[in-house]
């Protein structure tokens, strides 16, 4: 029996497809632990204010980008799934965009300067995870 060898890009590209979908109409409640992991990333997310910009990097329905609107000014919630975030939690200060970060992270200087980047489960999902966080880390220099 020979064993099933998936590269690491079938397993993005498997990934990819399993995140690009739509939010469920009726949004199932989050699980205990769901709830408690999610509890704790949140609070861990520095409190903004009204004229400071948050970047959420793999945003997928929203959940973490509608926690950042709660403070802060503006922000901008990125992911590539398509279908996600067209189906994302929407707020007046909340931009979506559609952007394949393994392919084009220094898209994000567009939205430079930003007090706040977030990436919550993301970098497993890149290729490339070390060139967003160099774009993330010459983007930070700006503001030294």
């Amino acid at each position: 029996m020979s064993k099933l060898n998936l590269n690491s890009d079938n397993k993005i590209v498997k990934t990819h497809g399993f995140f690009n979908k739509k939010r469920a109409k009726n949004i199932i409640p989050l699980s205990p632990i769901q709830q408690y992991v999610h509890d704790e990333i949140t609070s861990l997310i520095p409190k903004g204010t009204s004229d400071q910009k948050a970047v959420d990097l793999g945003c997928h329905w929203g959940r973490y980008t509608a926690t950042l609107a709660e403070t802060y000014g503006d922000v901008i919630g990125i992911d590539y799934a398509e279908k996600a975030i067209k189906s994302a939690i929407h707020k007046d200060n909340i931009v979506y965009e559609v952007i394949d970060l393994d392919q084009n992270s220094d898209v994000i200087a567009k939205h430079s300067p930003v007090d706040l980047y977030i990436a919550v489960a993301l970098f497993e999902m890149l290729n490339n995870p070390t060139q967003l966080c160099n774009s993330m880390y010459n983007l930070s220099l700006i503001h030294i």
